[in-house]
């Protein structure tokens, strides 16, 4: 389906500059979106990111929570 068409619009060109090593997660993510898309993915991943409501716990983050919990208690 495309873009609507709007008469109002900013343009915002970034560049980046990614290390192998620290950036590989985004480096794997960019170079797997196709070249058309990547505008949607990385706007899609920013919204996702800079989110203020807070992020539930992960599994394994709840896990280790608990387990810090335990331990305490043990001394």
């Amino acid at each position: 389906m495309p873009r609507p068409r709007r008469s109002e619009k900013q343009v915002y060109f970034v560049k980046l500059w990614l290390l192998p090593g620290r950036d590989d997660d985004i480096i794997r993510f960019l170079e797997n979106t196709p070249p058309g898309q990547r505008a949607a993915a990385v706007l899609r991943a920013m919204r996702g990111g800079l989110s203020n409501q807070p992020q539930p716990p992960s599994e394994g983050e709840e896990v280790n929570n608990i387990l810090d919990n335990l331990a305490e208690l043990w001394n």
